[in-house]
């Protein structure tokens, strides 16, 4: 057995004995890590976006030439 699959059997067997509540603040620590690592999306950054409009009707515009 590896090593993570291990980890993951002892994280199930110790899921198993919580609560309810307990469970629920389990799985918002467990969200927070996996999402710590995930990287942002930037086209979700409308200021982002803005500006990539901006300079690309530059471009497209002959104001700017690249």
């Amino acid at each position: 057995m590896s090593s993570a699959a291990s980890l993951d059997k002892k994280i199930a067997g110790y899921v198993e004995q919580l609560n309810e509540k307990q469970k629920k603040v389990v799985l918002s620590v467990a969200r927070a890590f996996a999402e710590e690592g995930a990287e942002p999306d930037i086209w979700d950054n409308l200021d982002f976006v803005k500006e990539m409009d901006r300079r690309t009707a530059d471009l497209e515009s002959g104001k700017e030439k690249g």
